[in-house]
Protein backbone atom coordinates (compact mmCIF):
# COMPACT_ATOMS: atom_id res chain seq x y z
CA UNK A 1 0.00 0.00 0.00
CA UNK A 2 2.82 2.40 0.85
CA UNK A 3 4.43 1.82 -2.54
CA UNK A 4 1.15 2.56 -4.34
CA UNK A 5 0.59 5.74 -2.33
CA UNK A 6 4.13 6.91 -3.02
CA UNK A 7 3.64 6.29 -6.74
CA UNK A 8 0.60 8.58 -6.67
CA UNK A 9 2.44 11.20 -4.61
CA UNK A 10 5.42 11.09 -6.99
CA UNK A 11 3.14 11.98 -9.88
CA UNK A 12 1.81 14.96 -7.94
CA UNK A 13 4.93 16.45 -6.37
CA UNK A 14 8.69 16.22 -6.77
CA UNK A 15 9.80 14.74 -3.46
CA UNK A 16 13.50 15.23 -4.29
CA UNK A 17 13.27 19.02 -4.06
CA UNK A 18 15.34 20.29 -1.15
CA UNK A 19 14.44 23.97 -1.43
CA UNK A 20 18.03 24.82 -2.15
CA UNK A 21 20.18 25.26 -5.21
CA UNK A 22 18.97 24.22 -8.60
CA UNK A 23 16.37 21.64 -7.75
CA UNK A 24 14.16 22.65 -10.65
CA UNK A 25 16.96 22.03 -13.14
CA UNK A 26 17.95 18.74 -11.54
CA UNK A 27 14.52 17.16 -11.18
CA UNK A 28 11.36 17.48 -13.26
CA UNK A 29 8.45 19.49 -11.92
CA UNK A 30 5.48 17.25 -11.30
CA UNK A 31 1.75 17.87 -11.77
CA UNK A 32 1.13 20.19 -8.80
CA UNK A 33 4.03 22.42 -9.85
CA UNK A 34 2.76 22.50 -13.43
CA UNK A 35 -0.72 23.47 -12.27
CA UNK A 36 0.75 26.23 -10.08
CA UNK A 37 2.73 27.55 -13.05
CA UNK A 38 -0.30 27.54 -15.33
CA UNK A 39 -2.51 29.19 -12.70
CA UNK A 40 0.13 31.86 -12.06
CA UNK A 41 0.42 32.72 -15.74
CA UNK A 42 -3.33 32.90 -16.20
CA UNK A 43 -3.77 35.00 -13.05
CA UNK A 44 -1.07 37.49 -14.09
CA UNK A 45 -2.61 38.17 -17.48
CA UNK A 46 -5.11 40.89 -18.18
CA UNK A 47 -6.47 38.77 -21.03
CA UNK A 48 -8.67 35.68 -20.82
CA UNK A 49 -6.86 32.32 -20.86
CA UNK A 50 -5.49 31.34 -24.25
CA UNK A 51 -6.72 28.33 -26.18
CA UNK A 52 -3.44 26.60 -25.33
CA UNK A 53 -3.85 27.33 -21.61
CA UNK A 54 -7.37 25.90 -21.73
CA UNK A 55 -6.11 22.76 -23.47
CA UNK A 56 -3.35 22.30 -20.90
CA UNK A 57 -5.90 22.85 -18.12
CA UNK A 58 -8.07 20.12 -19.65
CA UNK A 59 -5.12 17.74 -19.79
CA UNK A 60 -4.24 18.44 -16.15
CA UNK A 61 -7.85 17.79 -15.14
CA UNK A 62 -7.66 14.38 -16.84
CA UNK A 63 -4.43 13.57 -15.04
CA UNK A 64 -5.90 14.61 -11.68
CA UNK A 65 -9.01 12.51 -12.33
CA UNK A 66 -6.86 9.48 -13.14
CA UNK A 67 -4.83 9.96 -9.95
CA UNK A 68 -8.04 10.36 -7.90
CA UNK A 69 -9.32 7.11 -9.38
CA UNK A 70 -6.02 5.40 -8.59
CA UNK A 71 -6.14 6.72 -5.01
CA UNK A 72 -9.75 5.58 -4.62
CA UNK A 73 -8.68 2.10 -5.65
CA UNK A 74 -5.93 2.06 -3.03
CA UNK A 75 -8.31 3.30 -0.34
CA UNK A 76 -11.08 0.90 -1.29
CA UNK A 77 -9.06 -2.26 -1.77
CA UNK A 78 -5.64 -1.93 -0.20
CA UNK A 79 -6.74 0.02 2.85
CA UNK A 80 -9.62 -2.42 3.38
CA UNK A 81 -7.18 -5.33 3.23
CA UNK A 82 -4.80 -3.52 5.58
CA UNK A 83 -7.58 -2.78 8.07
CA UNK A 84 -8.64 -6.42 7.97
CA UNK A 85 -5.08 -7.40 8.85
CA UNK A 86 -5.07 -4.89 11.72
CA UNK A 87 -8.41 -6.16 13.05
CA UNK A 88 -7.09 -9.72 12.95
CA UNK A 89 -4.24 -8.54 15.19
CA UNK A 90 -6.50 -6.57 17.54
CA UNK A 91 -5.35 -3.15 16.30
CA UNK A 92 -7.73 -0.25 15.55
CA UNK A 93 -8.43 0.56 11.90
CA UNK A 94 -6.92 3.31 9.80
CA UNK A 95 -9.64 5.60 8.48
CA UNK A 96 -9.12 7.00 5.00
CA UNK A 97 -11.37 9.50 3.22
CA UNK A 98 -11.08 11.44 0.02
CA UNK A 99 -11.90 15.12 0.33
Amino acid sequence: MEKKLLEIEDKLIQRRFTGQGQDMTRWPVMLVGKIEYLAGNVAESDEPPTTQAKEVHGEYKKQIAALQQQLSGVLEKDLTDFNRLLRDRGIQNVIGKLP
